[in-house]
């Protein structure tokens, strides 16, 4: 029996097309110029977000607040975030045969309760930026737990890049 790593945003989930609707206008009300476009959020995530947003001094208080202020915005305005088509179906069939985890720098509480919102439960784990501000970190800890049968499926190159540098074993990338 095999442990999969699910990464949330992009994979199960298509975050990028809300993000770039109501995510962006945040750092524009906060005059924060660092991300105009989404093509701005998908440079970021070539590398570790958080690093990056370090790097061009945007601190983590001030990111979280910004999670936050989004998260409250999709709730208060009964806004979901579409999971792909066909992700329920692969989950429920991952979920009965295998150890499945989501690793992802997104809220793990709406994760789990958007999941669940489609009846999807049963996760080993589900890890999000509270538990690690970098995948790398959390696919270190899971590779130690777990071994060599453990593989990672995600669709950015940063993940890509931190799963490498874990010396994650199996890497496998969608788009």
């Amino acid at each position: 029996m095999a442990v999969i790593c699910f990464d949330y945003d992009g994979v199960i989930a298509d975050t990028y097309t809300l993000e770039e609707t109501y995510y962006l206008d945040i750092y524009k009300k906060r005059g924060i110029t660092l991300f105009q476009t989404g093509e701005d959020l998908r440079n970021a995530c070539r590398g570790n977000f958080y690093e990056f947003c370090d790097e061009h001094g945007l601190d983590h208080a001030e990111l979280d607040a910004i999670f936050q202020e989004y998260n409250t915005f999709l709730k208060e305005n009964h806004i979901e975030v579409p999971l792909f088509e066909g992700i329920p179906d692969l989950l429920h069939r991952m979920l009965a045969k295998h150890t499945v985890y989501v690793v992802s720098l997104n809220d793990a509480n709406i994760i789990e309760k958007r999941l669940q919102e489609e009846g999807i439960s049963g996760f080993e784990e589900i890890i999000g930026w509270q538990q690690a501000t970098s995948k790398k970190e959390s696919l270190v800890e899971l590779k130690a737990r777990h071994g060599d049968d453990i593989y990672f499926i995600s669709d950015s190159i940063g993940d890509m890049k931190e799963a490498v540098e874990a010396e994650f074993p199996h890497i496998l990338a969608v788009t």
